[in-house]
């Protein structure tokens, strides 16, 4: 009883502390600001995978990708928070196409729910085109 009762009066205390998830998410909140769009790919895994070193696999959100008129799309996810109505709003989406940066955060994603429409492709390869929605 008196181990549950420390355990309890520790978390009270210490509601700051640090934890896997909150180191996650100040190492992100820090590197974040260097991302633009039209960078590669592989630049905003240089950039942005080294904050997610202390997350399982099983607290990562896999990738997804899917080919439509041509243009190939990737979809990376990097945890950015700690608290959201669904495990989805952890996570900030980062679109490609043809492995540019094209969009960056759930406005720009159609989901369940939501007023957002997919990204659509880039005009040309040299210019980078987010639709108004």
């Amino acid at each position: 009883m008196r181990r549950i009762f420390l355990v309890v009066l520790f978390a009270q205390l210490c509601p700051g502390c640090a934890t896997p998830y909150r180191l996650t998410i100040d190492d992100y909140s820090a590197a974040a600001g260097s991302i633009r769009l039209g960078i590669s790919r592989a630049e905003v895994i240089r950039v942005l995978e080294p904050t997610q070193r202390r997350l399982r696999g099983i607290d990562r959100k896999p990738t997804e990708m899917y080919t439509k008129g041509g243009v190939a799309t990737e979809i990376l996810y990097f945890r950015s928070g700690a608290r959201g109505r669904t495990a989805e709003e952890r996570f900030t989406p980062y679109v490609f196409h043809d492995d540019k940066l094209v969009a960056v955060g759930w406005t720009t994603l159609a989901r369940p729910g939501s007023t957002a429409g997919p990204v659509r492709p880039a005009a040309s390869r040299s210019t980078t085109v987010i639709p108004p929605f």
